[in-house]
């Protein structure tokens, strides 16, 4: 029978608690196991400024301004804990003009890293639009590539007469990939917009094996990535007699037999400037802030965990930062559309 990457996670984790017995923080070792867990049924990092890269949750969202985009996430999670995730998205994407001005293109990319397990991910994407009401309807897809490396010779099993006593974690580097899809549809309006996508639409399946140069390639480990559904809402409310812009936003994660939500709330003090406050439903609380600068864009976000992971670290920290260029194609943009996000 084949092994699930849930065994290597636990594994991972238990075996770093039993090196560090001795260690204050061993509370924290089996907290993080508990995580790591749940962290198994979200095969993507999971951004407390989500709505900055929009279309990296849902490929109908390529294209949805007049603006060639690019943006880049980084995130720490539970900064001060070892072996804690780290992940990094990047997004790129374009409208098309001309005879071809109802399609949008653009690529994702992401890397996250758990301790002695890593995946990496590479996606094309494209999004077909129609003007519907005052708003635009747009449809989407994607194709990429999803690999996942577990540095196996790294991990120190218990052993017992000189033989690892668990044989559901290898003791050498494993990696594969597989071909990753994923659909989405989303309505952009002046004032609001919402979308819902599945990721991980063919629930790939990889065979971890090892190097072709060592001996014995064949494995029986393997990871698999469930269907994910993303719902996102993000709207803009001006308030009366005054020039402070609101922008509540909400996204809802399942897996199909889990749910994770958060929601947040910004505010545009200044017309290049805004600050918020964010609550991942039951995880943790957070405080962030964006400044445009030109074409230009940065933004942070510092999330303090509600779990006991919240005493034993520095909390998690996220970086966003992003480049636009108006597009000018010679000719009128028939296609112009506002777009309510800030990146």
């Amino acid at each position: 029978m084949r092994h699930r990457v849930k065994n290597m996670y636990k594994f991972l984790i238990a075996t770093e608690a039993v090196k560090r017995l001795c260690n204050l923080r061993v509370l924290v070792s089996l907290s993080f196991l508990f995580s790591c867990l749940i962290l198994c049924a979200q095969s993507e990092p999971i951004l407390s400024q989500w709505w900055t890269v929009p279309s990296f949750y849902n490929p109908a969202a390529v294209g949805g301004s007049e603006w060639l985009s690019i943006r880049g996430v980084g995130r720490l999670d539970w900064v001060g804990i070892e072996n804690a995730p780290k992940s990094i998205v990047g997004v790129a994407e374009t409208p098309l003009f001309n005879e071809y001005k109802n399609i949008g293109v653009g690529v994702k990319l992401m890397q996250e890293s758990l301790g002695l397990f890593s995946e990496t991910g590479a996606s094309a994407q494209l999004s077909w639009n129609r003007k519907v009401g005052i708003g635009k309807l747009s449809i989407g897809g994607e194709v990429g590539i999803r690999t996942s490396k577990f540095r196996g010779s790294d991990v120190v099993l218990p052993t017992e007469q000189g033989e690892a006593i668990d044989g559901a974690i290898p003791n050498y580097d494993v990696a594969g990939d597989a071909v990753d899809l994923g659909i989405g549809i989303c309505y952009i309006h002046p004032q609001f917009s919402t979308g819902i996508s599945i990721l991980h639409l063919n629930r790939p399946v990889i065979s971890l094996q090892k190097g072709e140069n060592e001996e014995n390639s064949v494995s029986n480990y393997e990871t698999a990535y469930p269907q994910m559904l993303y719902f996102q809402a993000e709207g803009n409310i001006k308030l009366p007699n005054s020039l402070i812009i609101l922008y509540p936003a909400m996204q809802v994660v399942s897996d199909f037999s889990s749910l994770h939500s958060s929601v947040s709330l910004r505010g545009s003090l200044y017309p290049n400037f805004q600050i918020g406050l964010g609550y991942r439903i039951g995880e943790s609380v957070g405080a962030m802030a964006q400044c445009e600068l030109g074409d230009f864009r940065i933004g942070y976000n510092f999330d303090y965990s509600l779990s006991r992971l919240g005493r034993a670290s520095m909390g998690s920290h996220e970086i966003v930062v992003g480049y636009r260029m108006k597009l000018n194609f010679g000719g009128e943009n028939h296609n112009k559309q506002k777009s309510i996000r800030f990146l």
